[in-house]
């Protein structure tokens, strides 16, 4: 019997901005098994863009939920959504911006109760090179 039932992720992941090694990033997000990058920096990169393509992720640019999230408007809670729900389908990893990635990812994963990693912080023996904790 093939099961109907959806498989829904409970893990929000993020990571720091890759800066000038994305080949780096995107080879440690492969190890990780993520399956869509959200960039919500402001500006995407058409880079990292083609190497998610290259390593059958899917990639989607946002530039505009770090500020919608920040603001009063009621439309935040509609950028969050929309992000949640990409969270929720695909195992992914979110890149803001350093000072607000925290802050952004907690709204996102807060919309469905999702928990936030960070791949940076993880004491796993595969995260992020150079930044793994007690380094």
């Amino acid at each position: 019997m093939t099961s109907t039932t959806r498989r829904y992720n409970r893990t929000l992941f993020t990571a720091p901005a890759p800066g000038d090694d994305t080949r780096s990033l995107i080879r440690e997000l492969d190890a990780e098994d993520m399956e869509l990058v959200l960039d919500a920096r402001p500006d995407g990169s058409a880079q990292l863009a083609k190497l998610c393509a290259d390593a059958d992720m899917y990639y989607v640019h946002q530039p505009g939920l770090p500020r919608a999230l920040a603001s009063p408007d009621p439309s935040a809670d509609r950028h969050a959504a929309e992000a949640a729900h990409l969270a929720l389908r695909h195992r992914t990893c979110l890149l803001a911006p350093n000072d607000v990635r925290p802050d952004v990812a907690a709204a996102v994963a807060g919309v469905v109760g999702m928990r936030v990693l960070d791949l940076a912080a993880s004491p796993s023996s595969v995260s992020l090179p150079g930044v793994r904790c007690g380094e």
